[in-house]
């Protein structure tokens, strides 16, 4: 493969809080939010021309589930609070251990995303 001895970046989406899984996938820049004193890359940065691995991606809120797809659809990340996007060249995998079709079921709304993964 091209993305061999590239980066391999993993992240278990049901491990981190909500309110730091878009920082973690996306980054930020210096004042983003209290205590973002510098920029900082998020992982789906620092699998750039690798892999991207997103575990339990079936625990992914809604709004990141969103921000997910628009990436995957045109492959551009955009750090919190910033007006700059940088374009990544990722191979993205997933995985879970929900029944997605019974989940997709009480959750319409999150089948737009995980058809973009497909």
């Amino acid at each position: 493969s091209d993305r061999a001895g590239a980066p391999f970046i993993k992240v278990n989406c049901g491990a981190l809080p909500e309110t730091l899984l878009e920082s973690e996938l996306f980054g930020h820049v210096k004042g983003a939010f209290t205590g973002a004193n510098e920029d900082r890359p998020g992982r789906i940065k620092l699998a750039h021309n690798g892999s991207f691995f997103l575990t339990e991606i079936g625990d992914l809120p809604l709004p990141l589930q969103v921000k997910l797809l628009s990436f995957l659809d045109d492959k551009v990340i955009q750090p919190l609070g910033s007006s700059r996007g940088f374009n990544a060249d990722v191979r993205v995998i997933v995985a879970t251990h929900r029944d997605l079709k019974k989940w997709f079921m009480k959750r319409p709304s999150a089948q737009t995303c995980f058809s973009g993964l497909t």
